[in-house]
């Protein structure tokens, strides 16, 4: 499995929801056709702090919200 980007949404007093998409099939192919991605929550303001440290290779989006 390859990480192919990640999505960090962060919102004021909430935890940041963290996005990452893969390139495996997606596990719905009859009602999507994306791929496979999964998410995870982080500590308010400290979603992009950890994925820079834990996926340094990865692309970035982040959406301040």
């Amino acid at each position: 499995m390859k990480i192919v980007n990640i999505m960090v949404i962060q919102r004021n007093g909430f935890a940041d929801t963290v996005s990452v998409t893969t390139d495996l099939p997606t596990t719905m192919p009859k009602v999507d056709d994306s791929p496979m991605y999964f998410t995870f929550n982080v500590e308010c303001n400290k979603g992009e702090e950890y994925c820079k440290k834990h996926f340094p290779d990865v692309p970035i989006q982040l959406i301040r919200g």
